[in-house]
């Protein structure tokens, strides 16, 4: 049986699958520990294989896929932000410039980049 999606469409389910892929490869330390299994976006016809084909997709639309990052240290972040605003706290309105706040909380350049560096090796456009 011939496959029904057209050979450019194919190697598009191909290389977002690649990317997929480099990105748990390239940064191992971040897939093993925050890794989380998505359920309920897939139709169940999908998974039955009853679905029916109703056209191909348009090659000139663009699909977007968006990959966000766990914060590493969500509940340090959160208690911060509560002593920060709370009266008599020892970081009461002791605010972080940019680079503090980074060094404390954000994810590590590591990971970024190696996420970025999938993205690229795979020929991904790349925006903010």
């Amino acid at each position: 049986m011939p496959n029904p999606l057209p050979i450019r469409n194919r190697r598009s389910l191909k290389s977002l699958a690649a990317l997929l892929i480099a990105m748990l490869i390239a940064v191992p330390a971040f897939a093993q520990s925050t890794v989380s299994l998505l359920t309920g976006h897939v139709p169940p016809q999908l998974l039955e294989g009853t679905a029916k084909l109703v056209g191909h997709y348009n090659p000139s639309q663009k699909l977007r896929l968006v990959v966000g990052i766990r914060p590493p240290h969500q509940a340090e972040e959160e208690q911060f932000l509560t002593d920060l605003q709370t009266k008599g706290s020892p970081e009461f309105h002791h605010f972080l410039s940019a680079d503090e706040w980074n060094s404390r909380f954000a994810s590590s350049f590591s990971v970024c980049a190696g996420l970025l560096q999938a993205a690229f090796w795979l020929n991904f456009p790349i925006s903010d």
